[in-house]
């Protein structure tokens, strides 16, 4: 005859049952803001680490950014010698806007060799690992701050070249009407 299960019998495999899923349920993760204070950086303040790799994702987000700017700006010096063929072909001196081309694309060139500095950097990764952690903080911080100063540089060299372009063409557009400068 069968035998009747009792409440008393499932007890032990029900609270060792219980006590396993508790375990693995429960995780033992170290509270990463109390092992990490905001510390002072020179140039940057006080900052945690977790401050430190957020910044460098930044970074690396606008240096990619900053691919894409570049290369509109060459389809702009396309389209560019584009409208100066237009106007050559129609007789016109041109000679202006063909200067004006010449130095928008110094001025990419010139603002690709300060991005490939910042690339340099980033591939340097001096401070952190290959995941973003920060390994050392004074050398974070100094990739940081010189990464930041070289892309703020690649941005306003681009932001000149398009510019000077603009007023170049400005300048030749009076200047074709027979308005003076």
């Amino acid at each position: 005859m069968p035998r009747k299960l009792n409440f008393h019998t499932l007890l032990g495999p029900l609270v060792a049952l219980l006590m396993v899923l508790t375990l693995l349920l429960v995780s033992a993760t170290p509270a990463f803001a109390d092992d990490d204070p905001p510390k002072p950086i020179p140039g940057l303040g006080k900052v945690s680490n977790a401050d430190l790799t957020s910044m460098y994702k930044k970074l690396r987000a606008w240096y990619d950014s900053q691919a894409i700017v570049i290369r509109e700006s060459y389809e702009l010096a396309k389209q560019f010698q584009t409208v100066i063929d237009f106007y050559k072909k129609k007789g016109r001196d041109v000679t202006g806007l063909e200067t004006a081309l010449v130095r928008f694309n110094d001025e990419i060139i010139k603002a690709e060799a300060a991005r490939v500095y910042t690339n340099s950097l980033f591939t340097r990764n001096a401070g952190f690992n290959g995941f973003f952690v920060v390994l050392d903080r004074s050398l974070a911080a100094q990739t940081i701050l010189e990464a930041r100063t070289s892309l703020k540089g690649t941005h306003m060299d681009l932001e000149e070249a398009v510019r000077n372009l603009k007023r170049d063409y400005n300048a030749w557009r009076r200047w074709m009407l027979g308005y003076q400068n």
